[in-house]
């Protein structure tokens, strides 16, 4: 089958082109918990922050991503070593892969073979306008569980990236991460980062 996105693998044949959208409500925690909705938050949003390299074409800037996620960790006062999850962009292109790993192996360093990572587009496609939202919501959702999601298809993992890249393939896989993130690049050099941390109450 070549119409499936598999991101970071040897057989890889592009991305592949979904429709989606939700909903998710920000709001201070005070006011959640007088208005009794404690039980059902996801996650804290520590920080945020976006990069724009404005250029033309679709390949990805690894300087702009790399510049969104520093920014954010020091927003978020947070040392690399205290991510533990990461939802990546994940398209299944040779020039994302590339763009996401050289980032993330810079950043993290020795530390990205401790971090899961999700590479949801494998399973839900690429939502396009949606794939921020599609990102951050199973980020809050991951956390609140304790459980990686599974980036499918991933028969062929590619061995340029895999030893330093921890990707859960079962359901279930367990993982009571307190910080994680999600990143996401656009078409014209846009590139965002999130950074949540789990809801302890």
């Amino acid at each position: 089958i070549t119409n499936l996105c598999r991101p970071f693998c040897t057989d890889k044949t592009g991305t592949v082109l979904s429709e989606g959208g939700g909903m998710m409500v920000l709001e201070e925690l005070e006011r959640a918990k007088d208005r009794g909705a404690e039980t059902r938050i996801l996650a804290e949003v520590l920080a945020g922050s976006q990069t724009a390299d404005a250029f033309n074409g679709l390949k990805p800037s690894s300087e702009g991503l790399e510049r969104a996620i520093i920014k954010t960790l020091k927003e978020a006062k947070l040392k690399a070593e205290d991510i533990s999850f990461i939802q990546v962009h994940g398209t299944g292109t040779e020039e994302n892969d590339k763009c996401e790993f050289d980032v993330l192996n810079k950043v993290f360093g020795e530390h990205l073979v401790n971090i899961f990572i999700t590479a949801n587009k494998s399973r839900l496609g690429h939502m396009m306008g949606g794939a921020g939202f599609q990102n951050a919501a199973e980020l809050a959702l991951s956390l609140k569980r304790g459980e990686v999601p599974i980036t499918a298809n991933m028969q062929n993992p590619d061995p340029r990236f895999i030893p330093k890249m921890k990707f859960a393939t079962e359901t279930g896989t367990k993982n009571n991460a307190k910080y994680g993130m999600a990143i996401s690049i656009g078409f014209g050099g846009l590139n965002t980062c999130l950074i949540l941390k789990k809801y302890q109450g």
